[in-house]
């Protein structure tokens, strides 16, 4: 890791396959991590998934769940496998681990890899939320906000969404603003502005056309409310949702 520090990746890479090799954990999950990302070493998923798998059979659930991922999308040429990353993926889970638990919640809303079991996945969206997964959160509120097999709760929804927003996931930001621009479910047009402005905010995303309009629907006083206070959430914005776990 010191030589991580200094900008020496590849003798970083080195240490970590040392170490891998006698049989440390966290060295196996970190040489298999380089040799599946490409860092100071040449990609090459074929190797980093034994390395991997050694850390995920010493119960590391960073690898469990890393493993597992590969297997769930398909990853350089391995193909999807999503009934392989199932077992792994619980093992994770089962260590509160909370990527897994969101992945293995949208395996079970979605039925890859196992039989749908939508109980079973609100229960594993809920753990992950609680635990500060910002993915989990807005996927929860989107759950609630739409009714998918529980009844829509608007209250939950605003929670998880809000929840999510402020953590930047811009998904969510834009969910919330759509759901107080709604007259039949929210009805906050001052609220739906402020968050259209935050997820215009974003790197790279265009800005809605809903602020033109809301801008037009509600006071100047109200227009500058909703700027003054959507800088004031981007302000304290991590750079990026994971930064809070």
């Amino acid at each position: 890791m010191a030589a991580w520090d200094r900008g020496d990746i590849g003798g970083g890479h080195q240490y970590f396959l040392q170490a891998a090799q006698k049989g440390y954990a966290p060295a196996q999950y970190m040489a298999g991590s380089d040799l599946r990302h490409g860092y100071g070493v040449k990609k090459d998923i074929s190797l980093a998934m034994p390395w991997l798998l050694k850390a995920a059979e010493q119960g590391l659930a960073d690898a469990q769940n890393d493993y597992a991922k590969v297997y769930f999308y398909g990853e350089d040429g391995i193909e999807a496998d999503p009934e392989k990353a199932i077992p792994w993926l619980r093992r994770a889970a089962d260590q509160g681990y909370l990527h897994s638990q969101t992945l293995l919640a949208e395996a079970y809303y979605n039925a890859t890899g196992v039989d749908q079991d939508t109980d079973k996945g609100l229960v594993l969206y809920t753990k992950a939320a609680e635990g500060g997964h910002g993915f989990a959160q807005y996927n929860l509120g989107t759950i609630y906000s739409n009714g998918i097999n529980v009844p829509r709760d608007d209250t939950k929804a605003k929670l998880w969404l809000e929840t999510a927003a402020r953590r930047n996931v811009v998904e969510a930001q834009l969910k919330l603003a759509q759901l107080y621009e709604d007259k039949a479910r929210l009805n906050d047009p001052v609220k739906a502005l402020t968050w259209f402005l935050v997820y215009a905010g974003g790197e790279g995303l265009e800005a809605p056309t809903e602020i033109a309009t809301l801008s037009q629907d509600v006071s100047a006083e109200q227009v500058k409310e909703a700027r003054t206070d959507a800088e004031g959430i981007r302000a304290k914005l991590p750079e990026d949702w994971r930064d809070v776990l």
